[in-house]
């Protein structure tokens, strides 16, 4: 979902983005690329970095996961009416805030 928004990241931003060690994100790229889902590319400007970019096949599946996504967000809130969505919603907000901290 990160590359979807900025095709192109290195490892390092990636980590950062998703609060993880890069041996974490490096696993993970692993598993993507085996997959057929991002390709790793050396960065330009920098020998040490590793540039990230999807590959057509993961850029297929966007519309995909935006779809179970949503479907997941209805799902996880339904019954709830707006206010207390709203206030879940804000309830989370300061927990992520907390643990950022």
């Amino acid at each position: 979902m990160e590359l979807w928004q900025g095709d192109g990241r290195t490892q390092a931003e990636l980590a950062e983005e998703l609060a993880v060690e890069p041996p974490t994100i490096t696993k993970m790229l692993q598993r993507m690329e085996a997959a057929g889902l991002v390709q790793r590319k050396p960065h330009p400007d920098d020998r040490r970095a590793q540039r990230v970019f999807l590959t057509a096949r993961g850029k297929r599946l966007q519309q995909k996961v935006d779809r179970l996504w949503a479907q997941l967000a209805s799902r996880s809130v339904a019954g709830l009416s707006d206010r207390q969505q709203s206030t879940l919603r804000s309830m989370l907000g300061t927990v992520t805030e907390n643990l950022s901290a």
